[in-house]
């Protein structure tokens, strides 16, 4: 099991999906990040939009 991490505040603000929604817009956002921002997911430290669905 990989360490628990502080989450999305501790990536850079470039790479938080909702910063770089407001920043850039939808059409720069995988289809799986706007999906998390949505339903905000996320699992500890796997980023929300690279969740693989099982």
């Amino acid at each position: 099991m990989e360490p628990k991490s502080k989450g999305v505040v501790s990536w850079p603000k470039g790479e938080r999906p909702r910063e770089r929604l407001l920043a850039e817009g939808a059409e720069k956002l995988t289809e799986a990040e706007l999906l998390a921002i949505i339903l905000r997911v996320g699992r500890g430290y796997v980023h929300g939009g690279k969740v693989k669905w099982e």
